[in-house]
């Protein structure tokens, strides 16, 4: 059940930043465009994470680590740790799927130097080429981050959604099965 819920949740949050990312583009708020692929990516990346740990409780046959990463995956939080319940690191997720899609976590920091409000996430994002020690243009409305650089972003966080997904609908009866047999061994 909670891996459906974290399948189900994810997915609807990922396509969500994405029709968000491209209403965007459109508008040239590549900007914010950029920060919501990389959302994206994130919500993927934990996805990936998760999934991965159904796929290692069906080999292991024992749901106790995974368990815990799904039910992470659906409360954790840093903000309301009163239920004890700590968030997937969104790094660690990062780290998991850039060993399938090599590149994935170079790009994720590529997309954060954007992200943050350093040079490229601010200055470097909307000042022209020609800047002087005494003279610098912005063009707020004709950013220098591309619609391609979102688009690259979006590709790759769909991808390993679907990639993602795909897997667990292969192992989910295998899943149950296993999550049934775990269940009566351990007087449930």
């Amino acid at each position: 059940y909670h891996a459906v819920l974290v399948d189900i949740g994810l997915s609807y949050r990922a396509a969500e930043l994405a029709d968000s990312a491209l209403d965007l583009i459109g508008s040239h708020r590549t900007v914010s465009a950029l920060l919501l692929a990389r959302g994206a990516l994130e919500t993927s990346a934990v996805h990936f994470y998760a999934i991965k740990q159904v796929l290692a409780a069906v080999e292991s046959k024992d749901i106790q680590q995974c368990t815990d990463v799904l039910f992470r995956a659906l409360t954790g939080s840093k903000v309301y740790s009163s239920a004890g319940t700590p968030p997937i690191q969104v790094l660690t997720a990062l780290d998991h799927v850039d060993k399938e899609f090599k590149g994935v976590r170079n790009f994720y920091d590529q997309q954060s130097e954007i992200a943050h409000p350093n040079w490229w996430g601010a200055h470097g994002a909307y000042t022209g080429e020609n800047e002087t020690e005494d003279s610098i243009e912005f063009f707020p409305d004709q950013p220098r981050i591309g619609a391609l650089e979102v688009a690259r972003g979006l590709v790759m966080a769909l991808t390993v959604l679907e990639y993602s997904h795909q897997r667990l609908g292969r192992v989910m009866p295998a899943f149950i099965a296993t999550c049934e047999e775990w269940w009566k061994n351990h007087g449930a």
